[in-house]
């Protein structure tokens, strides 16, 4: 191991010591969290066996990124979710943040996810927290799907994603969504929405979260 490795794993056990400090009080008020974080932990423990001889072999595996709770309940207010709104999220990754909205608010989710891995695990957390009769989880592209009716919020990395990538994106699903939560950069073409930004602890650092709310005349 190398010695710029070595202080990268020093640092993000740092970091995500950080993370679970800030955590706390999302974790006194919802107890169910701590497991969900327990059981991310063990995954990525198991996850670092299986997968560590694929990328000895340069196979291309996504990268995964998400919110801390603590971020989540910092934007939660200005998000005015109810157990009656719908939450899309594109590129839903592990299910993190659908799993957090469903268990603290007992909305109804739609998680979006091509990496077959990243489904079956989110699909299985649903279930063991019994959640999985408010979120539904598809293992397709986002770009494939569309909505049935009005989606009140929709998260998207946007750090994963060519701006030209993010312009089909939006015109894709800027009908069909009254609020956009960008994770780590601006989204184009969003000349009818208002737009607020704060820089919030993310699963790779600091962050800028940008949540932009339709405008309506």
């Amino acid at each position: 191991m190398t010695l710029s490795s070595l202080f990268y794993t020093f640092w993000h056990s740092l970091y995500r010591i950080f993370l679970t400090i800030l955590n706390i009080r999302s974790y006194l008020f919802h107890p169910t969290l701590l497991f969900l974080e327990l059981a991310y932990f063990c995954e990525e423990l198991l996850s670092f066996f299986i997968f560590n001889p694929l990328r000895s072999k340069k196979i291309s595996l996504p990268t995964y990124g998400t919110l801390p709770f603590f971020s989540m309940n910092k934007i939660s207010p200005l998000l005015d979710i109810s157990k009656d709104s719908t939450l899309l999220d594109l590129g839903s990754g592990k299910g993190k943040i659908l799993l957090y909205y469903s268990l603290c608010y007992k909305c109804r989710c739609i998680g979006i996810e091509s990496f077959s891995y990243f489904y079956r695990l989110s699909n299985m957390l649903s279930r063991l927290l019994f959640q999985h009769s408010r979120i539904t989880w598809l293992n397709q592209d986002f770009f494939s799907y569309t909505p049935s009716s009005t989606c009140d919020i929709a998260f998207v990395s946007a750090l994963d994603h060519t701006e030209h990538a993010l312009r089909t994106l939006i015109h894709h699903y800027h009908d069909h969504v009254s609020t956009f939560v960008s994770l780590g950069a601006p989204l184009p073409s969003l000349d009818h929405f208002s737009v607020v930004s704060y820089k919030l602890p993310c699963s790779w650092g600091f962050s800028w979260i940008y949540i932009y709310h339709k405008k309506y005349v």
